[in-house]
């Protein structure tokens, strides 16, 4: 549709008195739905003029539905208005964000089966937003609107409009009423599509007297469980979890029941000690907003987006210092991978690739393709990765490697890389894969092994070419950083370039399933039975 070939035409003009004060109705036709715009006061060839361009709601205007602010947000725009004395409404007959009514009523049935606003209509075959607001522009271009102070929580709606030709001068906040329905909704709208709302006072009517929990239960087994959380105490505060991500080597261990008896979680995080044994509550990475603060805490940590190193579950309570607070710019679904881009920053830094090398690189999960993403950075000679999924390799091309292989074909590595790789990465989680690793290795070249076998043992040949190639062998975990850099590197240094890397490469591209913290056993049911169709899921928790 083109500003410069209007299809619209002012068809109807009336006049009509509201509670609010009267109004000229203006009906506009021509694309094949009625658009209406309430007018109040003279607007033609006025500068910053009071408008909200809303779209329609049958639910919640006519029904009077809880379940978004739509309707109050017609109200208060029209209210608004006449106390202005002058500005515009503009209805537009998009219902359901552009989906229809229909498939509005079947969103409102997968949101109640535990699917957000975004994941619903993405369900249905849908964009997450198909509103389109050229008639919007077209009709204010009829009403000679110079410019506008647009009455919105929607940025995208700004972009749009600017992009049309419409002059926004300013955007002014309305400000929804949260209850027990909308709750959920307005979270997504504020997380998920970036509605410039007040967050934390939604989690907080959205919270429970409990939590949902996730507990490993036993071999294959998943159970998610109700529980008590008191508030936060003294030094504490209290966290409303947005996101978590599954760590689909660890925890698909945990899930087979794979793990070390009696081996200590991770004794250098404080959500997650204790030994490995069932039940047991794991996960690694949970970003999440703080909604309340104990005595003695700075009131400036209420409403923060911060990252923890936290078991799956919808609160939790943690002292400050434990808290990652997410830096300007990044959201919640590329924050959840600090934890993975800090652990690929360390690999980087225990191989030390240098310029000319020839790296190579098994298995193409999260981990390996943000570590392939780094070496790309580099002035290397060459980069080959390795990994069994199509998809994965797939991806590793576009994260930066020149070459992807099958891991059945090593002989294609030993034509391009006769004198073998300089610097080699385990990252497979499979042990054969060491093995492999070995004899894609050159003469005095460095194996960094990330992968963690749990209760899984490698047989290694280290008969042959071995003894007498000076391979060295080191084993890579991000709980400690290597002696030789201890005099200079911190862990806040480190959190500091994972987050810069983590700007540089929006690691979020590499999400392919979110899955809603009730449904999380579907989501491990994928990474067990078809981890080719998956590289990194989420878990959400906006309910």
């Amino acid at each position: 549709m083109s500003l410069e070939k209007p299809v619209l035409q002012r068809s109807v003009t009336s006049r009509i008195p509201t509670d609010a004060g009267e109004f000229r109705i203006y009906l506009y036709t021509g694309d094949g739905k009625e658009h209406i715009a309430m007018v109040m006061g003279e607007v033609s060839g006025k500068s910053g003029v009071l408008v909200r361009i809303h779209s329609e709601c049958f639910t919640g205007e006519v029904l009077g539905s809880r379940r978004c602010d739509c309707g109050e947000q017609l109200s208060c725009a029209i209210r608004k208005i006449a106390e202005e004395g002058r500005g515009v409404i503009i209805y537009l007959r998009q219902e359901g964000r552009g989906i229809g009514l229909p498939d509005k009523l079947r969103a409102y049935n997968l949101q109640d089966r535990g699917f957000d606003t975004v994941e619903a209509n993405l369900l249905l075959g849908h964009q997450v937003d198909g509103r389109d607001y050229t008639v919007a522009a077209l009709i204010l271009k009829d009403l000679r609107v110079r410019s506008i102070r647009l009455l919105t929580n929607n940025p995208l709606k700004i972009d749009r409009l600017r992009e049309l030709g419409v002059a926004v001068d300013k955007r002014l906040p309305l400000e929804p009423t949260v209850n027990e329905d909308n709750a959920r909704y307005l979270m997504t709208k504020a997380v998920r599509m970036n509605h410039l709302l007040r967050l934390h006072s939604i989690m907080a009517k959205a919270e429970t007297v409990g939590r949902t929990s996730l507990y490993f239960t036993g071999p294959g087994q998943i159970s998610i469980r109700e529980e008590e959380l008191s508030g936060p105490g003294a030094g504490q505060v209290l966290v409303q979890t947005l996101v978590s991500a599954i760590s689909s080597g660890t925890e698909s261990l945990i899930y087979r029941g794979e793990f070390p008896e009696d081996m200590q979680v991770d004794e250098s995080l404080p959500g997650l000690g204790g030994k490995f044994s069932y039940p047991l509550k794991y996960g690694y990475s949970a970003v999440g907003q703080v909604i309340d603060t104990g005595k003695g805490v700075d009131p400036a940590w209420k409403g923060r987006q911060v990252m923890a190193f936290h078991p799956h579950e919808s609160h939790f309570t943690a002292s400050p210092g434990d808290l990652i607070p997410l830096p300007m710019g990044i959201g919640p679904d590329d924050g959840v991978f600090l934890p993975n881009m800090e652990t690929a920053v360390n690999f980087l830094m225990d191989g030390s690739p240098l310029i000319g090398e020839k790296a190579v690189v098994f298995g193409q999960g999260i981990v390996g393709l943000l570590t392939t993403s780094l070496l790309a950075l580099f002035p290397l000679a060459d980069l080959v990765t390795f990994d069994r999924y199509p998809m994965r390799r797939r991806a590793s091309k576009k994260a930066g490697a020149r070459l992807c292989l099958d891991p059945g074909e090593g002989g294609r590595l030993r034509e391009r890389l006769p004198g073998g790789a300089d610097l080699t990465y385990e990252i497979s989680g499979s042990p054969a894969a060491l093995d492999q690793a070995i004899m894609a290795t050159g003469y005095a070249g460095r194996i960094v092994i990330g992968s963690w076998y749990g209760s899984k043992h490698s047989t290694l040949d280290l008969g042959g070419r071995f003894h007498r190639s000076r391979i060295s062998m080191i084993s890579s975990q991000v709980s400690s950083i290597a002696p030789e850099f201890q005099g200079r590197w911190t862990k806040a240094r480190r959190y500091d370039t994972a987050w810069e890397m983590i700007r540089e490469l929006r690691p979020s591209r590499f999400i392919t399933h979110r899955f809603p913290v009730r449904q999380a056993a579907s989501a491990y049911e994928l990474l067990e039975k078809r981890p080719g169709e998956a590289i990194q899921v989420l878990l959400t928790y906006q309910e």
